[in-house]
């Protein structure tokens, strides 16, 4: 993390405000010597994007990790969804629910919908997609889709695992975003879900698509022997004037 020992309650004495930026002070610029510009941290995405309160007493909280500071020169103190958003290029939450969703198999009424459905109950029996048939077998490389209905410039994708069972299951999970309906020809968003991520019952396991990517299709597939189940997919998204 970036730690100086200045910080901005300076600027903040008069106001108690909450805002969704972090500022760490100050730093010299290589592209402009003998200067000190203002910094921020440009970690990842949902990073520069999250909550951080700014109090006069100082940063309660701050991304943290090796990264290289993003200048500027006049700081924002602000609230404003859209001025974040138009500085960070911040994506925002695009509903998915409803969106028609296909999966390689379904065990009983386990159906890729489920997963598109606004239902985040992780622990009722039935409220997530379930591959696997009739008898819930293991099969290679099980996967699952979601089509947008249109272009999207998608930022991040989340999935909510399953909570009361078999959480392990997503271990290896590959999340795609792109314009084919074969799912393992579109980029990948982050690396292969981890054992850690995949632990936690009824976990959020969020996946960044840096930089982000043109999609029609975003998907989950699990490039093993395995059952893939989870219980719901989100994805957040920038304007497409925005997208690389």
């Amino acid at each position: 993390c970036y730690r100086f020992g200045f910080f901005l309650a300076v600027y903040l004495e008069w106001s108690d405000v909450t805002a969704n930026v972090c500022y760490l002070g100050q730093l010299p610029d290589p592209s402009h010597p003998g200067k000190l510009r203002w910094v921020m941290p440009t970690n990842k995405r949902r990073d520069q994007c999250s909550c951080t309160s700014l109090l006069p007493a100082g940063i309660l909280k701050a991304p943290s990790g090796p990264h290289r500071p993003y200048y500027v020169d006049r700081p924002l103190f602000t609230n404003d969804k859209e001025k974040i958003s138009d500085l960070f290029d911040c994506g925002e939450e695009f509903s998915i629910i409803g969106k028609p969703a296909e999966q390689s198999s379904t065990y009983r009424a386990r159906t890729a919908a489920k997963a598109v459905d606004g239902n985040v109950d992780t622990q009722t029996n039935g409220n997530c997609a379930h591959t696997g048939g009739p008898d819930a077998k293991a099969e290679y490389q099980p996967w699952w889709r979601v089509d947008l209905e249109g272009e999207h410039c998608i930022t991040q994708v989340s999935i909510l695992n399953r909570g009361h069972c078999c959480s392990e299951r997503t271990t290896h999970a590959v999340v795609r975003a792109g314009p084919s309906t074969n799912v393992t020809n579109n980029p990948t968003c982050g690396s292969p879900v981890t054992a850690e991520q995949a632990a936690p019952p009824g976990g959020l396991i969020e996946m960044a698509c840096e930089p982000p990517l043109r999609a029609r299709y975003v998907s989950v597939d699990i490039p093993v022997v395995t059952i893939l189940n989870f219980c719901e997919v989100t994805v957040k998204e920038l304007p497409l004037s925005k997208c690389p």
